[in-house]
């Protein structure tokens, strides 16, 4: 699940879908905050013609945003996929929070779901919700606004056995949404860069 508050984490995204494709995963795109053609616009035609996307943008109904309708529709996939859901906050903005939650869980026990990757601004969400969904996820990548230097990433992943880690890595972004340089970033040098922060005392 990608998780953020500014616009870089679709770049993430996309980033994600361009690796995805490379390797052989067919990848399903629940689109509601852009048109599917604009979706797909900044693509290279090699990752466009592996990537389905589903339009809930243009789809107008009482179930646009029922996450068990777009279900029975995923259903039918008979190839294993990657599912993209862009994003999980507009649903959110039309769905009851626990509805939506339920269907999440519903979404990662699929047979035929490998993963669900889910964007979500913070901003728009209480302080709760935003906490259930961090539980929800195995994996929180957060994207961070830096005034200089690569971009950053805080990655929160919680294994099998229940241990968390967290760390922040560089990355460098090349042409056609490739991802390179992925570097951890030392702690002395993250410490450097909190303490900078007027927020430092708060836990969140």
């Amino acid at each position: 699940m990608i998780y953020s508050l500014e616009e870089p984490s679709r770049a993430l995204a996309q980033c994600l879908i361009t690796s995805w494709v490379t390797r052989g995963d067919s990848i399903q795109v629940l689109c509601f905050d852009k048109h599917p053609q604009d979706f797909l616009g900044p693509f290279a035609d090699s990752v466009k013609d592996k990537v389905s996307v589903l339009d809930g943008f243009t789809e107008q109904s009482s179930q646009s945003y029922d996450l068990y309708s777009w279900m029975e529709r995923l259903s039918n996939q008979k190839e294993p996929f990657v599912l993209v859901i862009d994003s999980l906050t507009t649903i959110l903005m039309h769905e009851d929070f626990q509805d939506v939650y339920r269907g999440l869980m519903c979404l990662s026990r699929k047979a035929c779901i490998q993963l669900v990757v889910a964007l979500v601004h913070q901003d728009v969400h209480g302080e709760r919700e935003v906490d259930q969904l961090r539980r929800l996820a195995t994996t929180v990548l957060a994207p961070v606004a830096t005034a200089a230097g690569l971009p950053l990433c805080r990655v929160v992943h919680r294994k099998p056995g229940g241990r968390v880690t967290r760390e922040e890595q560089e990355f460098t972004v090349e042409a056609g949404f490739t991802i390179t340089n992925i570097k951890k970033v030392e702690q002395k040098k993250v410490a450097k860069e909190v303490v900078s922060s007027p927020t430092v005392n708060i836990s969140i």
